[in-house]
């Protein structure tokens, strides 16, 4: 509160102008810090009660204000929380499932003799699959033979994400080339983001023929994905990474026991991979 001039208040009297009040008394004023002089003879009391007030609904604004900032920052963890949950997590967990069969895709890499298999669930625009791509599945590819299994690769495009969708539709056209391992390499080396998403360009790095690549995205729709999108279902995959891992049969097929959501690192799956073996 800023004092000025010259104030009546229920009666009483001051004013800041330093000009001596008969019968008056010298002080300063509790809110502003300047010298005070007030008229003793009228009532005192006023200013008092003036002042009271002022606590009061400085107490009011101070409570007001502070429960505003906690919604408000509730809000915003709330927030952050919710499109981390929807597109990409670091959260690491190891979920038991009942056994469940499913196939391998075309693009797995497989392994003579393999026990076990880790499919990823992926989006090439996630961190954190990004992450993944580039520090751990290369040490894992490295020790494939050592840990006896096949890796396997499902596209998961999130909605939050502009051109997911386009990104794996071009690496499903690469893969009709033999060439997804290499466009999935130089899509997850991208370090500028996909704002202007050309396929051709990557399809140049992989040695892919743009022309085919251009004729390949214009006339390919999300339905190439569909075998991804309906295995992520069966297995109530909603972020990614995510990866599913199992037994291979006899038949060919992976029994699924495990779901691993967020990335991992090669010890974690290792571990898992041990406990099914």
């Amino acid at each position: 509160m800023r004092c000025s001039g010259r104030i009546n208040a229920v009666g009483a009297e001051y004013r800041h102008d330093g000009a001596v009040v008969a019968g008056g008394t010298v002080g300063r004023c509790r809110y502003c810090g300047q010298p005070v002089i007030w008229n003793v003879a009228r009532n005192v009391a006023g200013i008092g009660r003036m002042h009271m007030r002022w606590d009061r609904l400085k107490k009011y604004f101070d409570v007001v204000t502070g429960l505003a900032i906690i919604v408000l920052a509730g809000s915003a963890v709330q927030s952050t929380w919710w499109q981390k949950s929807r597109t990409t997590t670091s959260l690491q967990r190891v979920i038991a499932v009942p056994p469940t069969e499913i196939q391998l895709s075309d693009r797995a890499l497989r392994q003579p003799g393999a026990k076990a298999a880790v499919i990823e669930f992926a989006d090439f625009e996630c961190p954190f699959c990004r992450r993944f791509a580039r520090n751990v599945l290369p040490e894992l590819m490295a020790h494939q033979s050592e840990l006896r299994i096949d890796i396997d690769f499902r596209h998961r495009p999130l909605d939050v994400h502009r051109n997911a969708v386009r990104i794996a539709v071009a690496a499903q056209c690469a893969n009709n080339q033999r060439k997804f391992w290499q466009m999935h390499d130089a899509l997850f080396a991208e370090i500028n983001g996909f704002e202007d998403f050309d396929p051709s360009r990557y399809a140049r790095t992989v040695g892919f023929d743009a022309t085919r690549m251009a004729a390949c995205t214009a006339t390919s729709s999300e339905s190439v994905l569909a075998d991804d999108y309906t295995q992520a279902k069966r297995f109530d995959i909603a972020g990614t990474p995510s990866f599913l891992v199992g037994t291979v049969t006899s038949r060919g097929t992976v029994s699924v026991t495990r779901k691993l959501v967020g990335a991992q690192t090669v010890e974690q799956i290792r571990g898992v991979i041990r406990e099914l073996q």
